[in-house]
């Protein structure tokens, strides 16, 4: 199999690693906290992440996914608050992704993000030989096999419908590292709960909108808001928290075809 990387995770995470700065000795990427400037070198940190990867048992070759080179991004357009918090890159950021495209095989697609895709090789008709490999856990919204560094290190495998659940359960959770917030107050628990006996896309996105209903505020906002805001909301958070899978992008054209119920 062949493994299929978030490049602007690895080159995001090796140049902040060398940066140093006085006020910030580590650097949080939500789910992985990074020591900041313990290696001098950041183009030694990205070769030795790579390498390390191409010795995993099975793995015969090694594609990188990166985001569009003008830093153009569709969610962009659904949600402007999306990543608008993350800042500004680190100083070695452009060097590590020039390294990644000068001395291995990269895709890379106009409107989106490494991690769409990933989504849109690992669901495609030769997805079968793909294994994605990533420390974000949004990868296990996606059907396929797939391995989130710096948590278990393990090969998992999800169906359609655990994937699914998974993207339902951002929907609700939302991600706070990307920008968009989910239903207010529900966190992984009252996902859970409101997943339970449910084993149909259908089924968990009616259990969304429920969910979205109830934790607005009523008497502040009145049915109005209930009915056609919380909606609305649910269905935007959805759309961000969907990583694209195959059919839902135009390569000609580069036009996606946002998620509707």
């Amino acid at each position: 199999m062949k493994a299929v990387i978030d490049g602007d995770v690895f080159a995001y995470q090796a140049a902040c690693v060398a940066e140093k700065d006085p006020k910030k000795q580590v650097i949080d990427f939500g789910e992985v906290v990074v020591p900041r400037g313990d290696r001098a070198d950041p183009r030694l940190v990205l070769l030795n992440s790579l390498s390390w990867i191409k010795r995993l048992p099975k793995i015969s070759g090694l594609i990188i996914a990166l985001s569009s080179e003008d830093g153009s991004n569709f969610r962009k357009e659904i949600h402007p608050g999306y990543k608008r918090e993350r800042g500004e890159k680190p100083e070695a950021f452009q060097d590590m992704i020039d390294i990644m495209l000068r001395d291995y095989k990269c895709y890379r697609f106009p409107r989106l993000e490494g991690d769409d895709v990933m989504g849109l090789l690992m669901t495609g008709t030769q997805g079968h030989n793909y294994v994605g490999i990533t420390s974000d856990k949004d990868i296990y919204t996606l059907p396929g096999t797939a391995m989130r560094l710096n948590h278990d290190r393990t090969f998992r495998k999800s169906s359609v419908l655990q994937a699914d659940k998974f993207w339902m359960t951002q929907t609700i959770t939302g991600d706070t590292v990307d920008g968009y917030k989910g239903a207010p107050g529900a966190g992984p628990a009252r996902a859970a709960k409101a997943f339970e006996g449910i084993n149909s896309l259908r089924g968990m996105w009616d259990a969304v909108l429920h969910v979205y209903a109830d934790q607005f505020d009523h008497k502040r906002w009145g049915k109005e808001f209930v009915t056609k805001r919380a909606y609305d909301e649910a269905l935007m958070n959805a759309r961000c928290a969907r990583i694209l899978r195959h059919g839902d992008y135009d390569h000609k054209t580069g036009e996606v075809k946002l998620w509707t119920p």
